[in-house]
């Protein structure tokens, strides 16, 4: 409630002074309205299946949670804390497979704790584990949180992204498609209809300026089984500190036999992800492991302060169900453009997935792991031409390289900021205008930098209304604006042909794959925008990595 609340005291202070700054340009593809086409995912897409599933990320096939499992998971985690929560469980893909709401718990937060559940399970992989805590401390106007003075995080903006927005795509093949993350009454979301849209991704930060950095919703927690990730938990409803419903949230990560919520114990080396030379967390620094005697953990203590609950009167209001799987390969695509040939979206695509192959990955264990990324190639009208997830990839990155893709074609049309018309944007120019001061990172209490030039225009904006693009009049190909790295538009010498999305590592990685798989598509330097300085401060175009490759052969 304090995010939307905040948002609105911001928007209703907003005075003539703080009107977004347009220009006049040629539109024409923002002239007139398109008609709004509903087109769904296929049905049953976001169905859990009728028995568990086998599911293969390249390492093997393996098993879906059942819905026994699902139930133990659920009902272990309502008798970890003496608190009215409400739990969520969910697949790798974001299907909902249970939501159980303890006696006390408001109806409220039963799209909140599947929001939750799926942030962990769509930012984990089988490589590393990471929780709705870890997703917070790498989203917020500081990195690290708190810091003054500093960069933002890798993921600022992160939670406006994920909220269930229709693709307006054909999938390769039914089983080839991704469950939109909707609220459990599903519904339309889309553009110009967004009432059954999910709340996204879920930090606990306070959007949209971020005023306190220790906020955090920290009940989102990794399901796996045998390495490989199965799903999550989401625990939301718990009094005070944030830790009590991490401890509840881990407690049924560890209650179904074979599931944990780590892949491997301990983590490969060098035993957490840093980013920056930080380490990340992924529990909170109270809750503590029991092990076994082979030294394999089996639980947690129990955290100070909390005393065990009950399930008694606790009610399903999304009754247990099995777990399916998140496709990978190509989900759509490749199909011919406008300018595009089916054949040179593939090639696209494949030097994608060759420079991924040969870049160190940042949130990947052990060192010298290799990128796993979502390519995803847009026409010059929005339209997706391809889609493509690497086995493993995070599924998070689906729906954030195809808003890149249409991001950047968008952007680079003239639209919305105060650039030369012709002005090659990435998503990296939409970030660096807009946070909360100017330029980022710098909120000097002597000099009161002033918000980013489009932060009210595009940020609060995006924040408020899923699946638009700007100005861009209400059309089928929106999907929301993604403000971190990862993308380039598309140009066949100075005529802008489509966009690139790239999503899946860390930012300079996804940059990095997106300049190699660009290829002799890149915009012509001299348009690039870090030829253009908005308020005395160069934009940004692309930032690679400073050792990108892994050294002395292939990474693994």
């Amino acid at each position: 409630m304090r995010r939307f609340l905040t948002v609105a005291l911001l928007l209703a202070g907003m005075t003539a002074d703080a009107a977004p700054r347009t220009r006049a340009v040629r539109s024409p593809s923002a002239s007139s309205p398109m008609p709004i086409i509903t087109a769904l995912e296929p049905a049953g897409c976001a169905t859990p299946p009728a028995t568990p599933a086998t599911c293969d990320e390249g390492a093997g096939a393996f098993g879906s949670l059942s819905m026994a499992e699902v139930d133990t998971i659920a009902r272990a985690a309502a008798k970890a804390i003496n608190d009215p929560v409400t739990i969520a469980v969910v697949d790798r893909a974001g299907r909902i497979l249970a939501v159980l709401r303890k006696a006390g718990a408001p109806s409220t937060n039963d799209d909140l704790a599947v929001a939750t559940a799926r942030t962990a399970a769509f930012f984990s992989h089988n490589m590393a584990p990471l929780s709705s805590r870890t997703v917070r401390f790498i989203s917020g106007i500081h990195f690290p949180p708190g810091v003054t003075n500093t960069a933002s995080a890798a993921l600022y903006g992160i939670e406006n992204t994920n909220r269930g927005c229709d693709f307006n795509v054909t999938f390769t093949l039914p089983s080839q498609c991704v469950p939109r993350a909707r609220k459990i009454g599903g519904g339309p979301c889309q553009p110009g209809n967004t009432s059954g849209c999910g709340l996204g991704i879920v930090t606990g930060k306070i959007q949209p300026d971020d005023v306190d950095p220790a906020s955090v919703n920290a009940g989102g927690v990794p399901l796996y089984r045998g390495g490989q990730l199965v799903g999550a938990i989401g625990v939301v409803g718990a009094n005070g500190d944030p830790q009590v419903a991490e401890f509840a949230a881990a407690t049924g990560a560890f209650a179904a036999a074979g599931i944990v919520p780590v892949p491997v114990y301990p983590l490969p080396q060098p035993g957490n992800v840093f980013v920056d030379g930080v380490r990340l967390p992924f529990l909170g620094p109270d809750i503590k492991l029991d092990f076994n005697a082979s030294g394999q953990p089996t639980g947690v203590k129990r955290l100070q302060g909390t005393s065990a609950g009950t399930d008694v009167g606790a009610v399903y209001s999304v009754a247990s169900a099995n777990g399916g799987c998140a496709a990978n390969g190509y989900l759509v695509g490749p199909v011919a453009g406008s300018s595009l040939t089916s054949a040179q979206v593939d090639a696209i695509v494949q030097r994608a997935i060759a420079t991924a192959k040969k870049t160190r990955a940042v949130i990947r264990l052990p060192l010298n792991s290799y990128a796993r990324m979502v390519i995803a190639v847009a026409d010059t009208d929005g339209s997706i031409l391809g889609i493509y997830r690497m086995p493993d990839a995070t599924v998070f990155s689906i729906d954030v390289a195809v808003a890149k893709a249409r991001n950047v074609v968008w952007f680079s049309s003239g639209h919305d900021l105060p650039v030369p018309a012709t002005t090659a944007v990435t998503n990296r120019t939409l970030n660096f205008g807009a946070q909360p001061f100017y330029p980022p990172g710098i909120d000097s209490s002597v000099f009161h930098p002033k918000p980013g030039p489009w932060y009210q225009s595009l940020f609060v904006k995006d924040l408020l209304n899923p699946c638009t693009q700007g100005s861009q009049l209400t059309n089928p190909n929106q999907n929301g604006i993604v403000f971190f790295a990862g993308a380039s538009p598309l140009y066949r010498s100075s005529s802008l042909i489509g966009g690139l999305g790239v999503s899946g590592d860390g930012i300079e990685q996804d940059d990095y794959v997106s300049y190699f798989a660009a290829g002799e598509l890149l915009p012509p330097q001299s348009i690039w925008a870090d030829q253009v300085k908005v308020d005395g401060a160069r934009l940004p175009m692309f930032k690679f990595p400073r050792q990108p490759e892994c050294t002395g052969g292939p990474c693994s």
